[in-house]
């Protein structure tokens, strides 16, 4: 039998990924991508030192590069990426801390345990939430911790029935605590780390990750924190366009889709714009890899009709989270892993980035002096600043203005560290180029981040379609990672992928898809609650459940 041509529309990470499973079942693979490099949000960008040089340009990020370790897919496709006599996900380094920064306060560091019983956990939380150095009222850790025992207590009947409508920041009663309560638990947690807005995400969603944090914490390997160990070109999305072009991918970049062609039961085609004008792309199965913002303009009412799945897209929506990074005269490392800024009205969130690059020849860059990278994430474009600008960041009309706001929001949480950050310390910047200035409209964004709300899973597809012939594999696709994530895009790639085996009858082993794992010793628990919800009895709370169970 002939092989089949899948069309693979999108570069992303979830394009990438979908394109290396299927031409490792033997399939014919192509890929369009708008722009004219490949990894999406995901590659690295570069950035011409304004001090001058010889040497090469500075390595610039969309973000900073975060691997959690409750991450299973993506790894698994890095270990199938060759490098150097070794492979992608083996320059996956472990980032032994996490942090908390407030302004002029010592960096809170999270301490990492190992919890065998229920009590152990109740314990451990407590440690992490309850130290005085973070200020909360007084049983204000107590509380907070009590909800998150009691989320893990819950059934997963419940949390899909009950905890998808509920805001975490109604959960855990964000506002009728302090201030730093809110900073701390209900949002800075979540908020800087992921796409996640603990004012308008669903309870199912925030718990779950907030759990696999925890649980990544807490492991013997101590892995909740990952990076890589060079710049992201360099340590894997270079090599992986290199490999499948080696397995036979063809790459069509600066190709634009423009629509579908669609015969009322299957995709007959996709219009592309290319330089030299529009093409119709045709094959035999489709997936789309591209972005929720894309797939809001691109599945049009027909489509929609046919695939009534495909109707919910319309209602997700988006935020933005750009990074910026800054070049110092010297290498800052006041924490072995990302930080945290919690005071920051731009929620930021920091990495010193050569400490991990241990490969990394820090002289080869610019003129040689740049000794020191702290890579940022900008997760709130939206509130005014509140020390060179009272802007938010969305309404700045330069990359200088986000650049010194940034830097001043920066130095007063590192103030205090062990190694203070100092105003002399910056020699350039460089903003995620995601991020232009026209004259008008004004300030844009041509990659924003699916944000999780309440009742989105309801209005999110599944990667096989009612029509034939059309898959999904984007981070906006019913996952169990339910985050926008490259972990998400993966894992969207795989249920693809497997969507399409089944379609085409191939014979080829699925791809794996994973569950999370959850402690093992709320599994008691859990069954009481689901017995209690299959009664339309409400969850008592860990400690009634504890009693309940004898435990």
């Amino acid at each position: 039998m002939a092989a089949k041509k899948i069309v693979v529309l999108g570069g992303g990470v979830a394009g990438l990924s979908a394109a290396h499973e299927l031409v490792e079942r033997g399939f014919i693979v192509e890929v369009y991508e708008k722009d004219t490099t490949l990894g999406g949000k995901a590659q690295s960008n570069t950035k011409v030192y304004v001090g001058g040089g010889g040497g090469l340009p500075l390595p610039g990020e969309h973000g900073f590069r975060f691997f959690p370790g409750f991450y299973q897919h993506l790894p698994d496709t890095m270990s199938r990426i060759p490098v150097a006599g070794t492979n992608a996900a083996n320059n996956l380094v472990t980032a032994k801390q996490t942090a908390i920064a407030q302004e002029t306060k010592p960096l809170f560091i999270f301490l990492t345990h190992i919890p065998k019983t229920l009590q152990d956990w109740q314990l451990v939380l407590e440690d992490w939430f309850g130290r005085s150095e973070l200020g909360l009222k007084t049983g204000e850790a107590e509380f907070f911790v009590s909800r998150l025992l009691k989320f893990l207590s819950t059934c997963s009947k419940r949390r899909f029935a009950e905890l998808e409508n509920i805001k975490w920041w109604d959960y855990v009663d964000a506002q009728n605590r302090s201030l730093q309560y809110q900073k701390l638990c209900a949002a800075g947690l979540t908020r800087s780390l992921v796409a996640m807005q603990a004012e308008v995400a669903s309870t199912r969603t925030v718990g779950t990750i907030l759990v696999q944090m925890m649980m990544s914490m807490t492991s013997q390997a101590a892995t909740m924190d990952r990076v890589l160990n060079a710049p992201t070109n360099d340590a894997w999305i270079t090599p992986w366009t290199n490999y499948l072009t080696g397995k036979g991918v063809k790459f069509f970049i600066d190709h634009e889709v423009q629509g579908f062609q669609f015969d009322g039961s299957k995709i007959t085609g996709v219009t592309v714009k290319t330089p030299g004008g529009n093409q119709t792309v045709t094959g035999d199965y489709y997936l789309a890899a591209f972005p929720v913002e894309v797939a809001q303009t691109l599945f049009t009412a027909s489509l929609q009709n046919a695939a009534p799945s495909l109707k919910g897209i319309g209602n997700l929506k988006i935020e933005w989270m750009n990074g910026i990074q800054f070049y110092l005269a010297r290498d800052v490392r006041c924490c072995a892993g990302h930080i945290i800024c919690a005071d920051s009205s731009w929620a930021i969130t920091c990495i010193s980035q050569p400490q991990f690059w241990n490969g990394v020849n820090m002289t080869t860059f610019g003129d040689g002096t740049i000794a020191g990278i702290m890579s940022i994430d900008i997760s709130d474009w939206d509130t005014p600043g509140t020390k060179t600008t009272t802007k938010t960041a969305r309404q700045c009309t330069s990359a200088k203005q986000i650049a010194d706001e940034t830097w001043a929001q920066l130095l007063d949480h590192l103030s205090a560290t062990n190694q203070p950050l100092m105003s002399g310390d910056q020699k350039d910047s460089f903003l995620d180029p995601s991020i232009t200035f026209p004259v008008n409209p004004t300030t844009a964004n041509s990659q924003p981040l699916l944000v999780n709300t309440i009742g989105s899973w309801a209005n999110r597809p599944e990667a096989t379609t009612e029509i034939s012939n059309l898959f999904l594999a984007s981070d906006y696709v019913r996952t169990n990672t339910d985050l926008a994530t490259m972990e998400g895009a993966n894992e969207a790639a795989r249920r693809a992928v497997n969507g399409i085996l089944s379609a085409s009858n191939s014979t080829a082993m699925p791809c794996g898809v994973w569950k999370f794992n959850e402690p093992t010793i709320f599994d008691g628990l859990k069954k009481i609650d689901e017995w209690l919800f299959d009664h339309n009895l409400p969850n008592p709370g860990f400690k009634a459940l504890r009693f309940v169970a004898g435990a």
